[in-house]
């Protein structure tokens, strides 16, 4: 079983303007703490310095369920010097995502003639003006598999504030110094290379998604209760695509993907060695996947536990 990455997460949300369902993702109502919730936060220690680690599922779970967080993340966030988090897409950023999305294939190069055809039966169930689809139509096939994974998730109340949004708020009423993480170039990258090497791959990936959803097995579900428990194993093989041994191949592109982030992440701590104590807010498949900023801090000499 696996679970979208964030970067095919954050692609496929820019065509959500366009296919309006904007108005799933709601603000949540005022509900108890839930400090029992272990969740994905760990704390880094090396000599007097601390790095908190709050492992993002980037919304993808019920309001009610994620939020408030649990009293003693919040403590930790408001006591924190710096918060480090994923920064939200800029018009030069939706640009770059746009770019990567198009396909620069024929769809028939990719796919088979029969999933041309179930993707436009798609499309024109959505009714759009003849301009969107054809907008639609210049996406990457497996990308075009996710949007629709995407709509479903969010109609059935999976889509919530992502968890970024919620710190970023807190850290301007504590006054807490902010620094965005511009992973856009990075990702989109990314996104553009794997569509190219490996779209009818992604494709196939995407149509085992899809299968789980017929067969009434709730993915989004899973990970939200895998999240909620801290579960580190069970969330990391719904977020990524190569734990799944049939897509195992895709662990060396996922691998350079971290060390990418992993170098811009240290250099940005190195940056602020003033700090005592920062705080990182990112994908979970960022932190905790093998290669990913855990092990990187952990060679650099930091203790890790859960908190």
């Amino acid at each position: 079983m696996i679970k979208t990455l964030h970067w095919y997460l954050r692609a496929s949300l820019l065509i959500f303007i366009v296919i309006t369902i904007s108005g799933a993702r709601i603000l949540p109502k005022p509900r108890p703490q839930k400090d029992n919730y272990p969740m994905l936060f760990f704390q880094a220690t090396r000599d007097h310095q601390i790095i908190y680690l709050f492992g993002s599922i980037h919304g993808m779970f019920q309001p009610h369920v994620g939020y408030p967080l649990p009293n003693r993340i919040v403590d930790a966030f408001v006591q924190s010097d710096v918060f480090l988090y994923d920064a939200p897409l800029s018009t030069e950023d939706e640009e770059l995502f746009i770019k990567a999305s198009r396909s620069t294939a024929k769809w028939s190069d990719i796919i088979e003639t029969h999933q041309i055809e179930f993707l436009q039966s798609l499309i024109d169930s959505l009714e759009l003006p003849k301009n969107e689809q054809e907008e639609l139509l210049a996406y990457h096939p497996w990308l075009l598999l996710q949007i629709f994974y995407q709509l479903i998730v969010a109609e059935a109340g999976y889509m919530s504030t992502p968890e970024r949004d919620f710190f970023i708020k807190s850290a301007e009423e504590h006054d807490i110094t902010m620094l965005p993480l511009h992973l856009a170039p990075i990702e989109s990258d990314f996104i553009q290379y794997m569509s190219h090497e490996y779209g009818s791959i992604l494709y196939t990936w995407m149509v085992t998604q899809l299968q789980f959803m017929e067969a009434n097995v709730n993915l989004a579900e899973a990970l939200q209760k895998a999240w909620i428990k801290g579960d580190r194993e069970t969330v990391l093989d719904l977020l990524v695509v190569s734990r799944n041994p049939s897509f195992a191949e895709l662990k060396t592109e996922e691998f350079k993907l971290y060390q990418r982030i992993n170098h811009y992440l240290l250099t940005a701590i190195q940056e602020n060695e003033h700090a005592s104590t920062i705080f990182i807010v990112l994908d979970a498949s960022y932190l905790l996947d093998d290669g990913g900023f855990v092990s990187l801090l952990e060679s650099e000499g930091f203790t890790i536990h859960p908190t």
